[in-house]
Formats: C-alpha cells, sequence, structure tokens
C-alpha cells in the first residue's frame, strides 16, 4: 500500500469513527472511542465540533499505519514558504505567497526518517469561511513547499443540502492560485469532504462527491 492509498484508508476510518461518535450523542450507539463532542455553554442542544476532534482521531488512526512504514508526523509544522493572508485586519485580502510575508504551519505533516516531507494535511470544520479555505490551499498549492509532497485538505460537515454542496465547491473551484512569476505551477491538492449526519440511527455518515469521477475514491483532484 503506498503512502496515498494509506491517508484515504486512514480518511475513510476518521470519519466513520466520527460519525459513531456523533450518533453516539444523538442515539447512544456503541462506539470503543473515548471522545466525545461537548454542548455549547448557550444552554442549546448544539454539540461543539471543530477541526480538532478530526485531526485527533485522524492521528490516533495514523499512528499504526505510520508504525508499520517507519514514518514520522509532526503537528502545527512550519511552512518553507513566506504568506501575507490579511492586510491591517482586512481578511478580504486574496491569500498570497509573499517573501516579505511570514512564516505559516500546516495542521499535520509526514515525514521519513530523513524527515523530508512526504504529506502535508490541513482540516477544516463546519465549511468554514472562504477566506479560510483560501488560506489553506494557497500553502498546500505552493511548490516552495516541496514538489514531490502529497497535498491533502480533509473537512467535515454536521448536515448539508445542494446550496452547501454549491458553496463548498465553489470555494474550491474558483480559488486561483496566485502565480508569483517564473514557470512553477501550482500543485495539485486531493480534497475530502463528509457530512456526520444523516438522519436515522442505522446509518453512517455520507462522503461528498464534487465530481461523478470521483467514482468509489474519498478524494476530490484540485487542479
Amino acid at each position: 500500500m503506498d503512502l496515498n492509498q494509506t491517508i484515504e484508508k486512514v480518511t475513510k476510518e476518521t470519519f466513520e469513527e466520527l460519525a459513531r461518535i456523533y450518533k453516539k450523542n444523538l442515539w447512544g450507539s456503541k462506539t470503543k472511542s473515548r471522545l466525545v463532542f461537548t454542548n455549547y455553554s448557550s444552554g442549546k442542544y448544539e454539540k461543539r465540533l471543530s477541526e480538532q476532534e478530526l485531526r485527533f482521531v485522524f492521528i490516533e488512526k495514523l499512528i499504526p499505519e505510520l508504525e508499520q512504514q517507519d514514518l514520522f508526523y509532526s503537528i502545527e509544522t512550519p511552512t518553507q514558504g513566506k504568506y501575507k493572508f490579511s492586510e491591517k485586519g482586512n481578511k478580504k485580502l486574496q491569500p498570497i505567497c509573499d517573501i516579505k510575508g511570514q512564516s505559516a504551519s500546516f495542521d499535520l505533516v509526514i515525514l521519513n526518517r530523513k524527515e523530508e516531507k512526504l504529506a502535508l494535511i490541513e482540516f477544516k470544520a463546519k465549511n468554514a469561511h472562504n477566506h479560510e479555505h483560501a488560506k489553506d490551499f494557497c500553502k498546500l498549492m505552493n511548490p516552495a513547499e516541496g514538489e514531490n509532497a502529497l497535498r491533502y485538505f480533509i473537512e467535515i460537515i454536521e448536515s448539508y443540502d445542494q446550496r452547501t454542496i454549491k458553496n463548498l465547491k465553489g470555494k474550491i473551484d474558483n480559488y486561483q492560485f496566485p502565480i508569483m512569476g517564473g514557470d512553477e505551477k501550482p500543485i495539485p491538492i486531493r480534497i475530502a469532504c463528509y457530512c456526520l449526519e444523516k438522519y436515522n440511527e442505522s446509518s453512517l455518515g455520507e462522503f461528498i462527491q464534487f465530481d461523478p469521477m470521483q467514482n468509489q475514491s474519498v478524494f476530490y483532484i484540485k487542479k
């Protein structure tokens, strides 16, 4: 099994485990996980769902695979490139690569024993704002982060309708990597999105298919 297949397997297992935990909160379904989604303090029956739960379960599923392949991981890993994501608090600025900018970080990086970066991974939850998606796409598509490293953007949402799908796909397809000169081309990203909520006890969640050509793959390729 190559690294991309491993990450696809771990992504599927992570989504399914999160769906079981989510269902446990709603229906009392059984799961071996010790993770729970807690309620917000507003008094409403509303579960706190964030990218942190996604990342922690992903790492839990990933570690046995890394042990088998003698690989390692790091979290909040500093980027090689420098970026400008806003200007004087103005988040309407298109995120760009800028040598006068600041270093950013990746949520998770997979490395070999030589500490070479093999995969760069960003996590998101709840259909975050367009600017938040664009920041991650800018980092992931930047060739300066290592042309041989695989790139992944993994997101969970609670529920969706056709308007949600259109909104998400628009954030993905409308993003254009800012070419700053030279012949370098942006690196493709593998994108996976999963809805946790199905309105019955027996079903797990559902993968969001952005393209019929995905077939059975979890990932939609953004070029």
